[in-house]
């Protein structure tokens, strides 16, 4: 199925620190001067910078392989380790892990933590060792390689340390330190491509590596690559929280991106902006600085940019308000400042002067453009310069390390943090800083460190506590966080974002009930927090309250209108409403916010992909992956448009790149397994269909939807009950959809609604009137229905096509209904009930183009599945299934949830006998000398509406076969003769050299005849599709197809997924030449449907010793020509999975006999039905040994396949199989007596016709 997209429910964390700038002046004066003491160039410092980060690794530990069982007091030794390692304490880390290790030496994860401490502590031999172990036992354990590799690298063997890098990401494809490592012994041994290729792909799997992006952005720099640094510089800050956007709550714009503008041109832009009061006073405005940078810039930006608001939001502000605060490229205000006083080398003025912006309150735009006039040097000579001035200065470097992290420049950020608490062991607002702009750069052991580092200066910071919350929450350590985010509320009991971030821990534990406290009691504290609204939304929603939580997302928005996850979420709703317009509006308006919120962007596709509009989906999800090529459901959701559109291999990339992404993901390992067997990708088969069934179980156990679409479950080994939970569920969902609308099901008290002399009105609901098989199956049905009996209604859900077949069903029915302009499934339903239906008949079920919810709201008393989806419904609105005793026997009657009504012989139809009359009647044209029997009938095939032409002037030889056939509806066998002309000529070169040129015409005895290969598609394009019944007189050879005319021809004409490897390994068997030859000279004929499974099917083929050339494969042709060239097929093999329905139907029309073997799903057994219904029950196996016996008697012994064709031949017209108009006053007996059922005050029960009773006992199963 597709995939229904991931719904972006985010579980937002506040920024409960920001960065803190020290501006404390008692600080300042206290400070000595000093000279500074640097070697070298002024740039020396970020030369060590980058030097570092090529030498940083990542030291985040994660188990590889099967989880290790431990007991609850190893389990919180383990916890110790972790939080002694991550504390620096490695004494007592490394006590504790040995203490584990001795008891379970297989432990991958001590392993791994006693590598790590060893290394830490310089001891490289014991961390090899333990790296070492850690492998034995996992030997596809990515970490323990990468720890060896980092061992390597430290020793300056570099091969070998590249050597382990190399296997750890190949052993764990998304390995982000790995891929880092690599980069970076990539870099010291000057490999730099390969580094630049290294780093990309950790940004594959991770957009949001502000750090990396910047190792790349200085690597490209280095190599000259200048604009691929530019543009990876560009990319760095787009996606960077702390870069432009509007501060909404402290009605300031961050203008970082004007910073060099002329007085002019900011006058015009603010022009352009229609801020027209302000344009024109700007000058004499001032722009109010606020208390201190530290306390209002970093937190109001790094809070409110964390929203992700976009650009185009500063446009859109209230006109009154003038009153703002204008800050220039961050803190590079500031900066500028600093170049300036310290080129006087007082730096006490310096740091005074930051304060002297706050006290004074004002400063003119002129006075800052001359200070801006100074950035003309190059920046990072600039601050070194300020540096210099007093190298020992804790608080400069605490504080440049926020300008740096501000411009995204994480990593120099970082080594200004370390640098100011080197120089300050005590210097608490530093390692705040350090640990904030270390979780940013997801390096959390680290982060770790300097939270509890600060902590032990001040151990009742209850920020730092719900700081350090949030790196465990990242690490996946939710009891931790859970007891640090309590532990902070402990300190700071009126602190609403630690509730809603424990809520959200609370939730992911699976605790929602005390999540939900905790929601509330957020909002208790801070009715505004708009957070704490759109995440107790989110539960509300899961819990199915759909109006709880449409509520509380309409609150988060009045609260902060510009809160896009809010707009996104209540989209979501929207659309599962089937108010599909208006979530598409909320998402744009997310879109607006956040440009680069690829979630909304990936369900606005899916909404887009519901409203009909594939190409705007496929937009959304390329642009949502351009935005995160991370984003495993938008690679997902991306698929399923390939797979819709029939592009399978790049639906298997964008699934295979999805599951690359997110191993765990249900939906994109389902559909991988559809797209790979509707291309008869059979690798690793038997364990593909393992883990579905696995996948589907457990999921059902879970009460979730499952992620095979009840249409695919015929297709795996599951059982009765797992197929019918799966479509139950969907069922469940159309229930919910409609519940969500507030629309209740209609109820029927009266029962008696046909009143003496009303007719039954019977309403056939379709999304496939047009040129569907479906409509080639029954579109003579309406107009054949008995008017005294039935009053017919046709509810069409889609469009018209312009069809003839959906014209025939206009002009034929009583009423035609078009729905499709009817979005709404209340209105539609309303519709339906105002026209007083008695009877309302599914022909859609679960396939393309449903609307179940219709069925749902119960708009007829009666509500019954027939024809177009060949299974349970699993629905309660659905009462009855119209099958008969073959297709769905008694004894399976446990596998539908409708009760079985059966039709008196097949309830399968089909409208050959007027859609395709000209194939009626046959001639065989054959030469005069051709030593091939009189009798063989498929090499050359003459058909039209009238033959009296050619057989008037030709030499006619005709072939007479006695049979004996069912007739009638009560199917008496009766004796009879099938005459089959051959015409026998001179010689059939005219024809071949026709065929083989590709000409349209040619003559048999001087009549006009057409090539029937090319002719209609090219002449008479409404004869090609069936609309038309054509009046040429058509040749179909072997030739066109490349058949041999001396071989058996097997064929089979459904689509490849329904192929599975015992089928064709079967279908093997019946063609190999063994010690016994079973079918000599014989051939398989296949359809490139899709083309992509063609080598597929010859590898299979192959492996099991055929030759391939005995393999054919043909194009998929139009209707007629697809039914016309199966006369040329010796036998037809039916495949056992899924039967071909509309496909058998054609194969029989032809004359050709299919053999079938049924199996215990209604998709497996209507071949079945239909060969009982023709009369021919010999061609239905009991089993594989049967199966094959039949196709070798057939294959081998002429005279009983004459037989079989002519009995077939003549049981077309003889049989009921395709006679519409007894079909439908059988029909209309079966719906009458489920309607007198009604009437009498009975429930549904299952309806067995009285012959149908007697036979069932008689018939296969």
């Amino acid at each position: 199925m597709g995939s229904s997209g991931r719904l972006h429910i985010p579980q937002e964390f506040q920024i409960l620190a920001g960065l803190t700038i020290t501006t404390s002046c008692d600080k300042v004066l206290n400070q000595r001067f000093q000279l500074q003491v640097i070697s070298g160039s002024p740039l020396a410092v970020v030369a060590a910078v980058q030097k570092a980060q090529q030498q940083h690794v990542a030291a985040t530990l994660t188990s590889a392989g099967a989880p290790v069982a431990v007991n609850i007091d190893i389990q919180a030794l383990t916890d110790m380790a972790h939080r002694e390692y991550q504390a620096g304490d490695y004494a007592n880390a490394e006590q504790h892990c040995v203490t584990i290790w001795r008891a379970d030496p297989n432990n991958v994860s001590v392993l791994l933590l006693l590598s790590s401490i060893h290394f830490q502590l310089k001891d490289l031999d014991k961390s090899m060792q333990f790296s070492t172990m850690a492998i034995k036992a996992n030997p596809k354990c990515a970490e323990a390689y990468s720890n060896l590799g980092n061992v390597y690298k430290e020793r300056n063997q570099l091969p070998e340390a590249l050597e382990n890098y190399k296997i750890a990401v190949s052993l764990k494809p998304d390995f982000i330190d790995g891929y880092i490592n690599l980069a970076a012994a990539l870099v010291a041994t000057g490999d730099l491509d390969q580094a630049v290729n290294a780093y990309v792909s950790a940004l594959q799997y991770n957009p949001d590596l502000y750090c990396v992006r910047s190792d790349l952005g200085n690597l490209l720099k280095a190599m000259g690559r200048l604009e691929d640094a530019k543009l990876n510089k560009v990319r760095c800050r787009l996606n960077s929280n702390g870069i432009a956007g509007l501060v909404c709550r402290s009605n300031m714009i961050y203008w970082g991106d004007y910073s060099f503008w002329s007085s002019s041109a900011v006058y015009l832009k603010l022009s352009s902006f229609e801020l027209k009061e302000l344009a024109v006073n700007w000058n004499s405005k001032t722009f109010i600085r606020p208390k201190t940078i530290g306390n209002c810039l970093f937190h109001w930006c790094v809070d409110d940019n964390n929203r992700d608001i976009g650009t185009e939001t500063k446009f859109r502000v209230v006109k009154s308000f003038f009153q703002w605060v204008f800050a220039i490229n961050s803190s590079l205000a500031i900066l500028e400042l600093v170049v300036a006083q310290a080129k006087k080398k007082s730096l006490s003025i310096w740091m005074q002067l930051s304060v002297t912006i706050q006290i004074n309150g004002t400063v003119s735009i002129e006075k800052l453009g001359e200070f801006r006039a100074e950035r003309k040097a190059a920046w990072q000579g600039c601050y070194l310069k300020a540096i210099e001035t007093q190298p020992q200065f804790a608080v400069a470097w605490s504080n440049l390390g926020c300008v740096f992290n501000a411009q995204g420049e994480i990593w120099l950020a970082i080594h200004h943090f370390e640098k100011a608490v080197q120089l300050d062991p005590n210097f608490l607002d530093a390692y705040i800083n350090l640990g904030n702009v270390l979780k940013e750069a997801r390096i959390f052991d680290r982060a770790v460190a300097a939270y509890l580092r600060a902590l032990n200066l001040a151990g009742n910071h209850a920020v730092v506590h719900g700081n350090l919350a949030c790196v465990y929450y990242e690490q996946g350590l939710i009891d931790l966080a859970i007891d640090m985010y309590r532990k902070a509320i402990d300190l700071q009991p009126n602190f609403p974002d630690a509730y809603c971030n424990l809520a959200n821990a609370l939730k992911e534990k699976g605790l929602v009930s005390e999540a939900e406290a905790a929601y509330n009691k957020a909002l208790q504290l801070c009715p505004t927090h708009a957070d704490s609204q759109n995440n107790l939304a989110n539960i509300k929603r899961e819990q199915g309250k759909i109006e709880d939580a449409t509520r509380l997302y309409l609150k988060a928005l009045e609260i902060y209108p510009e809160f896009a996850a809010a707009h996104s979420n209540l989209a979501s709703i929207l659309q599962q409403q089937g108010k599909l317009q208006d979530a598409i509006n909320h998402y744009k308006e997310a879109i607006r916010i956040a440009p680069t919120f690829a979630d909304a962007y990936s369900n606005m596709g899916n909404t887009l992909k519901e409203m009909g509009d594939v190409g705007g989906a496929l937009q959304c999800y390329t642009r949502a992956i351009q935005i995160n090529p991370g984003f495993a459901d938008a690679h997902s959701n991306l698929a399923s448009i390939h797979k819709d559109s029939g592009n399978v291999p790049e639906a298997i990339q964008s699934y295979s790149t999805a599951l690359k992404l997110k191993p765990d993901f249900p939906d994109a390992f389902c559909n991988l397994a559809h797209c790979l067997q509707i291309i008869c990708d059979w690798t690793d088969y038997d364990n593909r269909m393992k883990k579905l069934t696995s996948i589907v179980d457990d999921q059902l156990q879970k009460k979730r939807l499952p992620s095979v679409h009840p249409h695919h479950s015929m297709l795996y080994p599951l059982t009765h009950a797992v197929r019918m939970a799966i479509a139950a569920k969907h069922a469940q969902l159309c229930i919910e959809k409609v519940q969500i609308c507030h629309k209740a099901p209609y109820i029927y008290p009266d029962r008696n609604s046909v009143r003496k002399g009303q007719r039954l009105r019977i309403g056939y609901v379709s999304s496939d009137f047009g040129n569907h098989p479906t409509s080639h199956l029954m579109q003579s049905i309406p107009g054949m229905h008995n008017r005294e009996n039935v009053e017919v209604f046709c509810y069409a859900l889609s469009p018209n096509d312009g069809t003839n077949f959906r014209q025939k069903l206009m002009n034929e029915s009583e009423h035609f209904v078009d729905l499709s302009q009817i979005t709404c499934n209340g209105k539609a339903a309303d519709r339906i009930h105002d026209d007083g239906i008695h009877i309302l008949i599914n022909m859609n079920g679960y396939t393309k183009g449903a609307r179940n919810e219709i069925f749902a709201l119960r708009p007829a008393p009666i509500q019954v599945m027939w024809l177009g989806y060949p299974s349970t419904s699993g629905a309660p609105f659905m009462d009855y299934i119209i099958t008969d005793s073959v297709t769905s026997p008694l004894e399976l009657a446990h596998a539908y949830s409708e009760k079985l009504a059966y039709m008196p012989h097949t309830f399968f139809i089909g409208d050959h006998a007027q859609m395709l009359k000209h194939l009626t009647e046959r001639v065989i044209v054959k030469e005069k000398n051709d030593p091939t029997p009189i009798d063989k009938e498929t090499v050359t095939v003459v058909n039209s509406v009238n033959l009296e032409p050619l057989l008037s002037k030709a030499e006619v030889k005709p072939f007479v076969r006695e049979t004996e056939v069912a007739h009638g509806p009560e199917r008496d066998m009766i004796k009879t003769e099938v005459v089959l002309p051959v015409i026998e000529v001179p010689t059939t070169e005219p024809l071949k050299q026709m065929i083989g040129s590709g000409m349209i015409a040619g003559n048999v005895e001087g009549v006009p005849v057409q090539n029937g290969l090319t002719t209609l598609n090219q002449t008479h394009v409404k004869a090609a599709t069936g609309e038309e019944v054509p009046h040429t007189i058509l040749v179909t050879s072997r030739q066109q197809y490349g058949l041999p005319d001396d071989a058996i021809v097997f064929c089979n004409f459904n689509q490849l997924y329904k192929i599975d490897p015992p089928t064709l390994s079967m279908w093997c068997d019946i063609l190999k030449l063994a010690s016994i030859s079973f079918v000599p000279n014989s051939i398989l004929w296949l359809l490139r449907f899709p083309y992509h499974g063609e080598p597929n099917v010859m590898r299979f083929c192959a492996e099991r010793n055929i030759d391939t050339r005995r393999i054919v494969f043909s194009n998929v042709a139009a209707k007629e020509e697809h039914v016309r060239r199966g006369q040329l097929a010796d036998v037809c093999l039916d495949t056992p999975l899924c039967n071909g329905h509309t496909t058998g139907m054609d194969i029989l029309w032809t004359g050709t006999p299919m053999i079938t073997m049924p199996l215990e799903t209604l998709a497996s057994r209507v071949a079945s039905s239909q060969l009982y219904a023709l009369g021919v029950p010999e061609l239905v196996a009991k089993d594989r040994e049967d199966y094959i016996r039949i196709a070798k008697r057939l294959g081998t012994d002429r005279e009983y396949l004459s037989q079989i064709r002519a009995k077939v031949w003549k049981a077309r017209t003889t049989s009921t199989l395709f006679n519409v108009r007894q079909y439908c006053s059988d029909m209309e007996r079966l719906l009458h007596r489920m309607w007198k059922r009604y009437a009498d005050g009975l429930p549904p029960d299952h309806i067995l016709s009285d012959r149908e009773g007697r036979d069932a006992n008689d018939r296969t199963n």
